[in-house]
């Protein structure tokens, strides 16, 4: 058994612990339940931040975000909905700054969000990537087409350069 408190832990129970997160996640954690992966969350947040430390706190945001963009809605006119109610703005065809990307910020996860899945950073050349639920895909095809123009912050400034990614520019882990 794998000590709670990560400062008792052997390098030996860290590891044990961030292979079976990512065997778990592998799996389809994120079909799996939530408060054991904020568990394991919690005792690897004080681990030192190395690549597989680093891969594992992104696999748990990218759950939390998949989670947390499920519940917006079932549907692309409730997902708006609820954005509108929580006045939560962005950024047409730009997968880090879109409604939804923004909207993962105000909770802490910094990602990026197409209409296929859902790219966490794990450093600069990495992300964990998870398929996105369909209301997600329907409501970023009809944000992107310019149907919620009440929940677009800025258009992008694509003749200019704009250098923000796009989400086919994002790259699998």
């Amino acid at each position: 058994m794998i000590a709670t408190d990560v400062r008792l832990m052997t390098e030996a129970d860290k590891l044990q612990l961030i292979a079976s997160c990512l065997k778990r996640f592998t799996e389809g954690m994120h079909r799996a339940d939530l408060d054991l992966l904020q568990d394991e969350a919690a005792r690897v947040e004080y681990m030192e931040p190395t690549p597989l430390v680093l891969r594992m706190r992104a696999v748990v945001a990218a759950e939390r975000a998949v989670r947390l963009l499920a519940d917006l809605g079932d549907t692309a006119d409730k997902i708006a909905d609820k954005l509108r109610a929580l006045d939560v703005r962005g950024v047409r065809l730009l997968s880090n700054v879109c409604v939804l990307a923004v909207y993962l910020d105000t909770k802490g996860i910094t990602a990026y969000v197409s209409r296929d899945q859902i790219a966490v950073p794990v450093d600069d050349d990495t992300n964990v990537c998870l398929p996105v639920p369909d209301a997600i895909a329907a409501f970023l095809a009809h944000f992107d087409g310019g149907v919620y123009l009440d929940l677009i912050d800025a258009e992008p400034n694509l003749l200019a350069g704009d250098t923000r990614p796009y989400a086919s520019e994002v790259r699998d882990a």
